[in-house]
């Protein structure tokens, strides 16, 4: 018998399966659940990290460079991987963002559960940024559907929770929108309503905006200055306004877009209780308002003081927040 070849090694298949263990950072653990696929005609690698405790830690690696035993990924906005491939199970690191660096440990359970959701990369067109399209996969036509505009370099959670809406059946675009003045952004996000609009099995007159930071301002740029129409509703999350801003906030109260305002307490990049107060009072048709997690920070997360000899916990969203986001989605799209 001859012995495998180094070449030939590195060529085999990926370690398709389910995996199942846990990320740990500074002594945390997260329980994971890992995807992992590869198409059998273009041998394209495709990994999805699923964390059902947080929905905005999770990722969909649509492109993993698999060399035997090496498997590393990268998405904009900081988020990659770098895995080792071991007799039945994945060891490794995951960087959620540029520092917040993890370490894997995932046994393999069996086969990959089937994708919800297919990934696709769109070039930026026509105004519109470049963005990275979630789509399911079931039968279903006509669906509601969602722009994601985060701030600039900062996609990381929007990867998350782009997850968590396509899991839920809405067609999810993730945009990568370059810093820029608020006008600009708004004719930019405006551009990528009208596209998503246009694409074959999306509802044109359920389609949304999440926008976070100063993507927040831009989707409300997008509401008050609609191009091809307004979106059917906005969430606004961590958005800083101030008393100059009255003016052109005003107006929102008579547009039909229903806007939920999302801010955590300990956000420190903005005053929260000045912004919070500028939006809810902008926003007053029924199905609008404002909601403030006083524990939380600006991505919505738990922040608890740790003892010295208490157990390390990772940050977590308030335990109603996905819940509720799912009820007030359904209540503005007629689910």
């Amino acid at each position: 018998m001859t012995a495998c070849s180094p070449a030939a090694e590195q060529q085999r298949a990926a370690p398709v399966g389910r995996y199942e263990g846990t990320l740990t950072y500074r002594g945390a653990e997260l329980p994971v659940v890992l995807n992992l696929y590869q198409d059998s005609a273009s041998q394209v690698v495709q990994l999805q990290l699923r964390t059902p405790a947080a929905p905005g830690y999770g990722r969909w690696f649509d492109s993993v460079a698999y060399q035997a035993p090496s498997l590393a990924g990268r998405l904009p906005g900081g988020s990659r991987l770098a895995l080792r491939e071991e007799p039945n199970f994945l060891t490794g690191a995951v960087w959620l963002h540029d520092t917040l660096r993890a370490e894997l440990v995932a046994v393999r359970r069996g086969a990959p559960d089937l994708p919800a959701y297919a990934v696709t990369r769109q070039p930026a067109a026509a105004g519109a940024p470049a963005v990275r399209r979630y789509v399911p996969l079931d039968t279903g036509r006509h669906r509601a559907a969602l722009v994601y505009w985060p701030a600039a370099g900062a996609a990381g959670p929007a990867y998350g929770w782009a997850d968590w809406l396509a899991s839920q059946g809405l067609v999810v675009v993730v945009a990568h929108p370059a810093a820029g003045p608020d006008s600009v952004a708004g004719q930019q996000l405006s551009a990528a309503l009208q596209r998503l609009r246009h694409e074959a099995g999306v509802d044109s007159v359920r389609v949304g905006v999440w926008g976070t930071g100063p993507g927040g301002r831009a989707a409300l740029r997008a509401v008050a200055q609609p191009a091809g129409g307004p979106p059917r509703f906005v969430l606004v999350q961590g958005a800083a306004f101030g008393t100059a801003d009255r003016a052109w906030l005003r107006p929102l109260g008579r547009q039909k877009a229903a806007v939920l305002g999302l801010y955590g307490a300990l956000d420190t990049t903005l005053n929260v209780s000045e912004s919070s107060q500028l939006l809810r009072n902008a926003v007053r048709r029924r199905g609008s308002g404002v909601k403030v997690y006083e524990a939380a920070d600006g991505a919505l997360l738990l922040r608890r003081p740790e003892k010295p000899d208490s157990v390390r916990r990772w940050p977590l969203p308030p335990a109603d927040l996905a819940p509720s986001l799912k009820q007030w989605l359904g209540n503005q799209l007629g689910q």
